[in-house]
């Protein structure tokens, strides 16, 4: 981290102390010479002008020809200095890798005869341009589970479902969301966070609990008896894969339980090998003075009991009644825990996808191209300016249009929707209401009061 000269200040971006691009070009010079490939640009208040952080990024490119350059209000113009910094950060860190690999990717399918446009899944369930996804690759690190979700949604709309919890259960993990008549469910600017860092782009409201197939079964150095995080993943994989994998796992469980048949694993293209789970489980089983099948059933038992505790936390404390809703089940292993979490949540019905290991994938094809911008206003509600949130309102979704023109969509095709992040006076974070097309007016905000009774329980309509 190299710090340089340079001051904006609130509320409207006003120049304290211009950039100093000298102290820049040697902040290049430094980071070119430590071979640096990636550099997040971050100052404090470029979400009020984002010109300084521009100039300097500019500068970075001439002294370091080559870097993945990432500036703060280029990714994410919001307010929250700690959290837009770590989302500038986390996109410069998988920038380079990220816009190799999709450059890879294109050359390969343009090789091969592939025509067709590339498109890339994003964490908010839309699909993007190459170019876009390459600039801001942060809005794509949940696009795998936010495609699953679309999949599971899918599955529910062929037979009229329209609440739903879908449960994508992989090898290492377990992405869990939340579909309502309203659509799937969006996280709020206090939930979005990927390894511990908050990350201040749209993204669909995921769950992940580390269990998955590969999960293993251990006693803990409390000695109490617990499944996951820790996994085997694909290779060396469970015990039963006779890969090199001697740990019990989730799946050891369910062959030794009979749930899978050893013969036809793989669709019938491996073989699983019994005598290697009872290895396995015999071992903890010795340990947790159980018998063989006690402990393969414990090893279950306790997967769903936190995949359980995961899904109570995205509805029972949010507002939603289990009971309301059906479970959509898929990946590899989630239909095996279907009905058992169902019975723990009184969910009354399972749905379960004729292909469940694609479902992420149908789901890519249900989306379609979606690109999301913000900006930071700050108004009290007894002193609006009306004129001014719709002109911003007007300025973001022409830049929104345009993109869309760009990536070859015709104007019919185009639908732009408004939102406001709203809070009381005093809190911490915002709740998120629709604004009509028409344009906005103070009546609006009487849904920031219903949506606040809604998620807290109570509101202060005055």
């Amino acid at each position: 981290r190299i710090g340089v000269p340079e001051r904006v200040a609130p509320p409207n971006g006003e120049t304290l102390l211009a950039l100093d691009e000298e102290a820049v070009r040697a902040a290049g010079r430094t980071l070119r010479e430590a071979g640096v490939e990636a550099v997040a640009v971050c100052f404090l208040f470029s979400y009020l002008n984002p010109t300084p952080e521009e100039r300097a990024a500019e500068i970075l490119a001439e002294e370091m020809p080559g870097c993945f350059i990432s500036t703060s209000a280029g990714v994410s113009p919001q307010f929250r200095e700690f959290e837009r910094f770590t989302t500038a950060c986390m996109n410069s860190f998988v920038g380079p890798s990220t816009a190799a690999y999709l450059e890879r990717l294109g050359d390969e399918l343009h090789d091969r005869g592939v025509e067709a446009e590339l498109l890339v899944m994003r964490s908010n369930g839309g699909l993007a341009s190459v170019a876009e996804a390459a600039a801001r690759p942060v809005t794509l690190m949940l696009s795998g589970p936010a495609a699953g979700v679309l999949g599971g949604q899918w599955t529910g709309e062929l037979v009229d479902h329209h609440r739903l919890i879908t449960l994508d259960m992989g090898g290492t993990s377990t992405d869990i969301g939340l579909v309502t008549k309203e659509g799937v469910r969006e996280a709020s600017t206090r939930d979005t966070q990927i390894a511990g860092y908050p990350i201040l782009v749209p993204m669909f409201d995921l769950q992940t609990i580390g269990a998955g197939g590969g999960s293993i079964a251990r006693v803990d150095d409390a000695g109490a008896f617990v499944v996951g995080p820790q996994s085997a993943g694909a290779s060396p994989g469970p015990a039963c894969y006779g890969l090199g994998g001697t740990e019990p796992t989730i799946t050891d469980a369910h062959l030794l339980l009979g749930r899978i048949d050893a013969d036809r694993f793989f669709g019938g293209d491996m073989t699983l090998r019994v005598e290697a789970s009872e290895k396995a489980v015999g071992h903890l089983a010795r340990r947790l003075d159980l018998g063989l099948l006690d402990t393969a059933a414990g090893i279950l038992a306790l997967a769903n009991a936190g995949m359980a505790r995961t899904i109570r936390s995205i509805t029972i404390e949010r507002g939603h009644d289990p009971r309301d809703f059906a479970l959509v089940a898929f990946g590899g292993a989630g239909p095996l825990h279907a009905a058992e979490l169902a019975t723990l949540l009184d969910v009354p019905e399972v749905l379960i996808p004729p292909h469940p290991g694609i479902t992420s994938a149908a789901g890519l094809l249900t989306s379609e191209l979606r690109y999301d911008l913000m900006r930071t206003v700050f108004m009290f509600e007894d002193r609006l300016d009306v004129d001014a949130i719709d002109s911003r309102f007007s300025e973001l979704a022409a830049e929104l249009v345009e993109r869309l023109l760009r990536d070859g969509a015709s104007p019919d095709q185009i639908r732009v929707n408004r939102y406001l992040d709203c809070r009381y006076a005093g809190q911490g974070y915002e709740l998120r209401i629709p604004i009509d097309d028409a344009g906005f007016t103070p009546p609006a905000l009487d849904a920031f009061h219903a949506a606040h009774e809604a998620e807290y329980g109570y509101a202060h309509n005055d």
